[in-house]
């Protein structure tokens, strides 16, 4: 039987949490928000969408806070996009919906659990060829020795 790496479990794992936090955060985002500033840059979990914001003329002192619900100049779309401001030409709202990094994480991490499955009895476990009447002791399909 193969032996899976310490590092992909890890990052299964990993990235099934975060899957679990990401399907969290998105319904509290309608009510609540969770803002972090630092300097020039801000980022706002905010009505299902994470948002990123440059405005070198503000200055922030370094916080986050978590909120409830707040109007920000920019609503977010179910589709990224981004604002800028009429004021301030160099300022600039980046944003991703929280469902596109939540389907970007999933789909690798529901492939890794897909791919780690242990094979049924009786079969290959690198191909999972059926076995049942091999006495070579090699896998017919892979050729590796079982």
């Amino acid at each position: 039987m193969p032996r899976w790496s310490r590092r992909r479990r890890i990052v299964k794992w990993t990235a099934a949490v975060l899957c679990v936090a990401l399907l969290a955060t998105w319904p509290l985002s309608f009510g609540w928000a969770l803002r972090c500033q630092s300097w020039h840059l801000g980022a706002n979990l905010h009505k299902g969408a994470l948002m990123v914001s440059y405005h070198p003329g503000a200055t922030y002192i370094t916080a986050c806070r978590i909120m409830p619900f707040l109007e920000l100049p920019v609503a977010p779309d179910w589709l990224p996009g981004y604002a800028r401001y009429p004021g301030f030409p160099s300022a600039v709202t980046l944003w991703i919906p929280v469902w596109i990094l939540l389907v970007a994480v999933a789909l690798p991490t529901a492939y890794l659990f897909y791919r780690d499955r242990r094979p049924p009895p009786g079969h290959c476990p690198w191909c999972r060829y059926d076995l049942t009447g091999n006495v070579s002791g090699v896998c017919p399909e892979c050729g590796r020795e079982v």
